[in-house]
């Protein structure tokens, strides 16, 4: 009675709670008066400042990584099998809570997923996604018994991205139970991989790929989990206990990246369509970056849509007992850009596509991208300008369409001011220009607007980055490409490249002649306007035998 009285400071009461929720601690709300607002904010700040945790890279262990792993308990071959993915083990683990039913489970997931993330040396993927989809539920192995385990209790949480304004990454948490609670993180790369496992008992996190290859603050990302479950501990606390069949809600629109939404958002939706399995998922939860509207592109689903504005997602999964999954691929079939096309053009005005077809008389339709923000080429004004007055003695008919930051269908302000930066650009480029060549200019126009008008172009000129998300993912045009040279072997096997695109059409791509001292993702670089041009007049003159 007496231990029931004493007053808890609120930091003792945000451990205490914590512990409860993982089984490390009696929690009985009753025995002590909890806050009635907990503010994730406040809680965050002292998960920070009072937690220490031990990180161990299964890709770079040390001698006394495995003496740890070895005194605690846990395998070691465990582990690494948790940090696997591939249908066949989905296969194995699903099948182990099938022992009534004589008919084998067919992973359906395992002959339509592209592996380019094996191949760009992830060793993380993303089959686990059709198991949540198919079953309802995560699977792994016990990292102690090596008993298979499966999980239907996630939360979602968001990682903020450093260069990106209001950009976040998505993260997806799955909770396990076995001897101990543990949580598998999916976090920060552009498919949701299984990143670290996080052992509440011991603070350990257990990470599963390269620090190169998916640089995530794993302290930061379990001081946010644990901020977000003790300050909505009374919505967790009813989540973890129901007995209940948790339906699926698919999760989409949080990379705050156009080519990432295409290449990974809408090809994951695509993948379902084609497995057979969109209709297994009972709601679709959208973010604030939908940069192509998805009731337009998939029509199947727009019952079932819940949008940010409306909502939490932390606590849309919550308060409806929802078992979340963010569903990723790598590829851009025919069919994937032909429903973005067409959804497209149901959303253009009149104006928009009449202007669309009287551009066709011109030959050649050259799109021109623009960029400014980082990875800029530093001499694009004159180096465009010279392009576009060279290219017009041999081509009187020819008009330019200039593309760079466009809206899309939530209001996004940092896209006002780069669109603002852009458009000064293309007056300054036309400044240079003779003064009969038409020139369109889609800096500021819509998503759905620029896809509609991509279709209409017989080459393009862009610098390396998502802009090229219009004339090669969806519309499949040849072109020229210019960039840090670094970026050829995301042009040749990567992102770019026919391995992520299907009938892919041939592109030049041009390195640049000089690159800024700095990080290569961010430094700017400069490259001969004639070297550019050569590549453009080669390809056109190809073209223009051909037709």
């Amino acid at each position: 009675k007496k231990a029931s009285q004493k007053q808890l400071s609120h930091f003792e009461i945000y451990q205490r709670i914590w512990l409860g929720l993982n089984q490390l601690g009696i929690f009985n709300p009753d025995s002590f008066d909890l806050p009635t607002e907990i503010s994730p904010e406040v809680t965050y700040q002292y998960f920070s400042e009072n937690s220490n945790y031990k990180i161990i890279n299964l890709w770079s262990l040390i001698d006394e990584d495995r003496d740890f792993l070895e005194k605690s308990g846990l395998s070691l071959a465990h582990l690494e099998l948790m940090g696997q993915d591939n249908p066949d083990l989905e296969e194995i683990y699903i099948n182990s809570f099938n022992s009534g039913n004589n008919d084998l489970y067919f992973h359906k997931g395992k002959n339509f997923r592209n592996e380019i993330g094996i191949r760009m040396n992830r060793k993380a993927g993303t089959y686990f996604q059709d198991s949540i989809i198919e079953t309802g539920y995560m699977y792994l192995p016990c990292p102690t018994t090596g008993q298979v385990l499966r999980s239907n209790q996630s939360f979602a949480c968001h990682y903020p991205h450093p260069e990106i304004p209001l950009g976040n990454y998505p993260i997806f948490i799955y909770r396990f139970c076995c001897l101990e609670v543990f949580y598998l993180v999916c976090a920060v790369t552009p498919t949701g991989d299984k990143s670290f496992l996080y052992f509440p008992s011991r603070e350990l996190a257990i990470t599963f790929v390269p620090d190169s290859t998916c640089p995530v603050n794993q302290q930061k990302i379990i001081n946010i989990l644990k901020a977000n479950l003790v300050s909505r501990w009374s919505l967790v606390k009813s989540y973890i206990s129901s007995p209940k069949e948790k339906d699926v809600l698919a999760v989409l629109g949080y990379m705050a990246n156009i080519g990432h939404y295409v290449l990974n958002d809408m090809s994951g939706l695509q993948h379902l369509l084609d497995n057979q399995t969109l209709s297994q998922i009972a709601s679709f939860f959208i973010g604030d970056f939908e940069f192509f509207n998805i009731d337009d592109t998939y029509p199947e689903i727009q019952s079932q849509i819940i949008r940010s504005q409306s909502a939490t997602l932390f606590e849309t999964i919550l308060e409806n007992n929802y078992l979340a999954v963010w569903p990723t691929n790598w590829f851009i079939s025919e069919d994937l850009s032909r429903r973005i096309y067409e959804g497209s053009v149901k959303r253009c005005s009149l104006n928009i596509l009449q202007a669309i077809e009287d551009s066709k008389q011109h030959f050649p339709l050259i799109w021109i991208a623009i960029r400014s923000h980082y990875r800029v080429w530093l001499s694009q004004v004159e180096g465009i300008a010279n392009i576009i007055n060279k290219l017009y003695e041999d081509y009187p008919n020819l008009a330019v369409v200039f593309d760079g930051w466009g809206r899309h269908e939530m209001y996004d302000p940092r896209a006002e001011s780069e669109i603002k930066r852009e458009t000064t650009i293309v007056e300054e480029i036309l400044a240079l220009v003779h003064t009969d060549i038409k020139a369109y200019n889609l800096i500021g126009n819509m998503s759905y607007e620029r896809v509609a008008w991509v279709q209409a172009i017989d080459f393009y000129i862009s610098p390396f980055g998502s802009g090229l998300t219009f004339p090669i993912l969806i519309a499949n045009k040849p072109g020229v490409i210019h960039a840090h040279g670094v970026y050829a072997q995301m042009f040749q096997t990567g992102e770019w490249s026919p391995f992520i695109r299907e009938n892919l059409t041939e592109s030049i791509f041009l390195p640049a002649d000089y690159t800024e001292d700095k990080h290569f993702g961010f430094a700017n670089y400069d490259i001969s306007w004639q070297k550019v041009y050569d590549a453009t007049i080669k390809l056109l003159n190809s073209k223009a035998k051909l037709s």
